[in-house]
């Protein structure tokens, strides 16, 4: 039986997407902003008791995302390939031994350094990442016509990085369409330290949980960097530095795509399709994400079966759909139902948000994006309340994978309008003048029930844990419904989407 990479495999999920920004040469703008910034004592309390109860602690030697290149002037010009192999220190790589793009999961790796405030500003930052993912969601599928998946992780772990090179009012637009300035973090290195912190907590979560995300810049040969833009970049987000050029037989797109196919452990081929990168095209910016992980309580195989399905504007089809009865997290809000799914070691969870019969995925996403201010954003407010039942749940399984999706207009829509202009400043990332052509992303998900009995087992242990007294609830998802794969303890969004029975 296939195990997908995980030893004992009973429920998988497969995610994987890529955002990517082209930057050209464009002028400068000039409007200053400063923010304070205040982080209480309470918030810091809170944040470093939630990480004590989700993650357990290992003693880990340095973190790889510390590491800083060489040292430089304070500009230079970047050779992809010698920057990627001398950026260790000024240590030569093993011979023989290729490093596989990204940080995967391996342990509870904390970056060194990293205190209590650090931890709280973690949590800022995956609340302002939760209160973007609806927004974002809704900007880019203003009317769900099929079934939909995006990442809004890897679009705001993108857009961070542009953030960090981004000043005065181009800064300030990134930084309030990406939910910082809500979420009161974002002066200084105080957002970038803080998805520091993220990223590492979100990639060592357990050994169960495959979660890969990787970062690279490809840049075009003689285009200056900012020494302290690449230093920054390589220790904060974990990124590799590449080159790109028009001599490449293959194409200036060649090593952009073996790279997104060797961090999406082959999933997506040719992404770029030969054309896209121009003679302005100067930087591309890229993230990729892999997420794969079992189920804490695992459906059985022998119970999937043909059920009907009422698809948005299809009429009735039948698909297959798996069926257990457990004790999951619940709660009947006016307008849905709500179904927490926790994946193994009950600290990431995959929500399934089904309408009433009088409601409609539209109305859930609308909902979802309504403007809330820190701490009281909208997805706490669908979840609010849940409470552990005894469910009969009978869920369809699905594959969904969007196109290639171009997001200028849906960003500029949420208030992203300079970084795409002739006024962009781009100053910290080089001297050259920038601006963002476009960003591109892509996303697939991947749910079915395939496991092991040892994995069987162990899931029904977990679910041995204390038993209220708890009503019966039959859930049946036979219509379009709106689903979400959450970090519980900083609320960070890594996948949403909409599952309605019909593709484009």
């Amino acid at each position: 039986m296939a195990t997908c990479g995980i030893p004992t495999v009973t429920c998988v999920l497969l995610l994987l997407f890529m955002a990517v920004l082209y930057s050209t040469a464009h002028a400068n703008a000039d409007t200053s902003l400063t923010v304070n910034q205040d982080i209480s004592e309470g918030d810091v309390e809170m944040m470093d008791a939630r990480f004590r109860r989700s993650a357990r602690q290992k003693d880990a030697p340095g973190d790889k995302a510390s590491r800083k290149g060489n040292k430089r002037g304070p500009q230079e010009k970047i050779d992809g390939n010698k920057v990627s192999a001398k950026r260790n220190g000024g240590k030569k790589k093993e011979k023989g031994k290729k490093k596989q793009p990204g940080k995967k999961s391996s342990g509870n790796v904390i970056p060194p350094g990293v205190n209590r405030k650090t931890l709280a500003f973690a949590e800022r930052v995956g609340s302002a990442n939760s209160q973007f993912a609806s927004k974002v969601m809704k900007a880019i599928y203003p009317k769900i016509q099929y079934n939909t998946i995006i990442s809004p992780l890897s679009i705001h772990t993108a857009m961070s990085m542009v953030l960090l090179g981004a000043r005065k009012t181009t800064e300030r637009e990134l930084s309030l369409a990406l939910g910082l300035r809500q979420a009161k973090v974002e002066k200084g290195q105080q957002v970038h330290k803080g998805y520091q912190t993220l990223l590492a907590m979100l990639t060592s979560v357990n050994p169960n949980v495959n979660l890969n995300i990787a970062n690279a810049v490809f840049v075009k040969p003689n285009i200056p960097v900012e020494a302290a833009y690449r230093n920054s970049l390589i220790s904060l987000y974990n990124a590799t530095f590449e080159s790109f050029n028009f001599s490449n037989p293959a194409g200036p797109e060649a090593p952009i795509n073996d790279w997104v196919y060797n961090a999406t452990s082959k999933k997506i081929k040719d992404l770029l399709s030969p054309g896209t990168i121009n003679s302005l095209t100067s930087m591309v910016l890229v993230n990729a994400l892999f997420f794969n992980a079992s189920w804490d309580r695992p459906f059985s195989e022998g119970t999937t079966s043909m059920k009907p399905f009422h698809t948005l504007s299809q009429g009735v089809k039948d698909v297959e759909t798996m069926e257990t009865t457990n004790i999951f997290s619940y709660v009947n809000n006016s307008g849905a139902e709500v179904i927490e799914l926790p994946f193994r070691g009950d600290r990431m969870a995959m929500y399934i948000i089904l309408p009433s019969r009088s409601s409609s995925v539209d109305q859930i996403v609308e909902e979802l994006s309504n403007t809330q201010k820190y701490g009281q954003d909208a997805a706490d407010r669908v979840f609010r309340n849940m409470e552990p039942a005894s469910i009969h749940l009978e869920l369809p399984k699905f594959k969904i994978e969007s196109t290639s999706l171009k997001l200028k207009s849906s960003l500029q829509s949420l208030g992203i309008k300079e970084a795409f202009s002739d006024k962009a400043d781009l100053s910290g990332i080089s001297s050259v003048d920038l601006s963002i052509d476009d960003v591109i992303h892509k996303a697939f998900i991947d749910v079915n029930e395939r496991g092991t009995e040892a994995s069987a087992a162990t899931a029904a242990l977990l679910t041995r844990r204390s038993r209220p007294t708890v009503k019966s609830t039959d859930v049946k998802v036979d219509r379009p419904f709106v689903f979400a794969i959450r970090d519980k303890p900083t609320k960070a969004v890594l996948f949403v989407g909409a599952f309605v029975g019909q593709t484009s």
